[in-house]
């Protein structure tokens, strides 16, 4: 039986790549993705969505707008750059005349959870506002939800700033709300498992050379990344480029790409330089209900050989 999941995306570059895995997968049944803040505006991300979603051929899966802002938190990132109702210009895909859903994200995710006749796996890939703002609207929703996969977070220091990864920065004050809820299974990909998760020039010409839309994209997506990583002072290795929520997303079907270790997590929240910093207790001392399953590490060849399988249709 496939799988069904809902992912909650901020749609930039890596989130394209995660939708069209899970919407091109044979193994996975995309039902849905909720919208959110974060690599740009929400109503950017949502044309990013729909646009990513069109260009598969996956008009079949909605597409649901979230929060706009984070719960506390202010938001200070620069949106002014955004396209007049198109597509990102760093994706390589067309104009959609598709529009989302009226219903909103959070209104959809709760009612969906409630009448579920099968398990769903929700994969949190953005700053947590909608999965927080479910948790206020619905206080059963940790028991509606069977499993949630969250790429977030990092033991050794963050993307966004040296303390903080970027989609737990964006809102600390969710994430923490998300951490603490009780849900039954939360799995934590962290930085430290994305960045042993690398792609290099000669996987992104592997999947060039299929003549899908979904393994295309993705290569010209990728190589994009390389480029900026090689041009950045947080270059990890030369010509690779990690690929956080693909990574997040393939972990539902291969849980042997990722290895977990039992932890609590909890997040700064309070207005400081460490704000949205994860600190990551492995020892799990006085913290028993907050007891997460936590990505460190993750096996690169194995995870890029599956994307490009499952990307080229082989």
């Amino acid at each position: 039986m496939r799988k069904k999941v809902i992912l909650d995306v901020d749609t930039g570059a890596d989130d394209a790549i995660a939708i069209m895995l899970a919407a091109t997968c044979r193994e996975m049944d995309l039902v849905a993705c909720t919208t959110v803040y974060g690599n740009r505006h929400v109503d950017q991300t949502t044309t990013n969505t729909l646009a990513v979603l069109d260009h598969i051929g996956r008009q079949d899966v909605p597409v649901f707008k979230g929060a706009d802002r984070p719960l506390v938190k202010t938001n200070n990132m620069d949106y002014a750059s955004d396209n007049d109702g198109a597509p990102s210009s760093n994706l390589p895909v067309k104009w959609s005349h598709r529009q989302e859903d009226r219903q909103p994200a959070a209104d959809f995710l709760v009612e969906t959870f409630r009448t579920a006749k099968e398990p769903i796996s929700l994969v949190a890939l953005a700053p947590l506002t909608n999965i927080a703002t479910c948790l206020a609207m619905e206080p059963k929703f940790t028991e509606l939800v069977p499993d949630i996969v969250i790429m977030g977070g990092a033991h050794n220091g963050g993307n966004m700033t040296p303390a903080a990864e970027f989609n737990i920065w964006h809102d600390p004050d969710a994430a923490e709300a998300v951490f603490s809820a009780g849900f039954k299974t939360i799995t934590l990909v962290t930085l430290d498992a994305t960045h042993q998760a690398l792609v290099a020039r000669a996987d992104c010409d592997r999947l060039a050379s299929s003549k899908t839309a979904a393994s295309q994209a993705t290569a010209a997506i990728i190589r994009q990344l390389i480029n900026a990583y090689d041009r950045s002072e947080e270059q990890i290795s030369t010509g690779t480029a990690p690929v956080h929520d693909a990574l997040a997303v393939a972990s539902l079907l291969r849980p042997n790409l990722l290895r977990k270790c039992q932890g609590a997590v909890n997040v700064e929240t309070l207005a400081s330089p460490n704000i949205g910093q994860t600190t990551i207790d492995l020892k799990c001392k006085g913290a028993a209900a907050r007891t997460v399953e936590i990505a460190l590490n993750a096996d690169g060849p194995e995870f890029v050989r599956y994307l490009t399988v499952a990307l080229t249709g082989c």
